[in-house]
């Protein structure tokens, strides 16, 4: 009979924790839902604003709109920067018109340019512009060394917009493309850790498809799931571009995109090169060699059948 309570005890303790740990699951299981409701929202309100903005853009373009539209972008860029030192060198104050601009400011190659961008790359207030420099895009340097392009706040916002056209444009004719995260493959964004700074102020420096992700935790799904396991992959591109299209392989894809028409060549050979080792990663559950997601057979044969 001593013995009974002491039993009773023991079975309390087993079902406290027990339900200790339903209830940590039942909690984890209604975070990752509100998580994606609230990410699919966000995509929602992101695809309702692209729609606004390509409608935006296509009627600046119509008629008689598309030389005022010209004009005022003309006077958005000119008139702020008027009091900088290439605004002053050359005669911004006086540009009315697309005429005027073209008689003040020549074409010019980047080597021309490269004394205003190095001033203000280190340092120097109210170079090129009046608003300082948030980042330099760095040039893949193919042809030449690496080139520096300075980005305001302002050139960073107006690359937004053509971002959202874009985006209304490829939702207009795919919005299927808009029902999950992982529906496109960017095959030209490669996100790393900056390592290169210019100037006194540490301005970041580096090229525009490297630039690196950041998520507030619980946020993973509002991203495709392969963006932040890249930034940990080894520095080589083709390494890269592999893990990108393994990592993929097992998700319903409804497009791939890249930034110029040369990248799908690149996706191409690199498929037909190691479909061999990306059919057998499938099969292992590896990436990279590594230990990652569950084995699928199934699918590593459906691939090569």
């Amino acid at each position: 009979e001593r013995s009974k309570p002491n039993r009773r005890a023991r079975q309390a303790c087993d079902v406290a924790p027990a339900g200790a740990a339903v209830r940590s699951r039942l909690a984890r299981r209604v975070a990752v839902n509100k998580t994606r409701a609230m990410a699919r929202d966000i995509r929602q309100a992101m695809a309702a604003q692209a729609g606004i903005t390509r409608r935006r853009f296509l009627e600046a373009l119509r008629g008689d709109s598309a030389r005022a539209t010209q004009s005022a972008l003309l006077e958005r860029c000119v008139a702020p920067n008027a009091d900088t030192v290439f605004g002053r060198e050359h005669g911004f104050s006086s540009v009315r018109d697309i005429d005027d601009f073209r008689a003040a400011v020549p074409i010019r190659h980047y080597e021309d340019l490269a004394p205003w961008i190095g001033r203000a790359a280190d340092g120097e207030k109210g170079v090129l512009t009046t608003e300082s420099p948030v980042r330099f895009w760095k040039t893949t340097g193919t042809t030449s060394l690496p080139k520096r392009i300075p980005v305001t706040p302002a050139s960073a916002a107006r690359m937004m917009e053509s971002f959202l056209t874009l985006q209304g444009t490829q939702l207009a004719y795919h919005p299927e493309i808009n029902e999950r995260a992982d529906t496109v493959l960017v095959t030209h964004i490669s996100p790393k850790a900056i390592k290169e700074y210019l100037g006194p102020g540490r301005i970041p420096y580096c090229s525009t498809t490297e630039v690196p992700v950041e998520v507030r935790p619980g946020h993973e799904p509002f991203l495709a799931p392969w963006m932040l396991p890249l930034q940990n992959v080894v520095e080589d591109d083709a390494e890269r571009l592999y893990f990108l299209l393994c990592f993929a392989s097992l998700h319903d894809l409804r497009a791939i995109c890249c930034l110029h028409p040369s990248r799908f060549q690149t996706v191409a050979a690199a498929l037909d090169r190691s479909w061999p080792r990306l059919v057998r990663e499938l099969a292992d559950g590896t990436l990279l060699g590594e230990p990652a997601r569950a084995p699928r057979p199934d699918r590593a044969a459906e691939l090569e059948a």
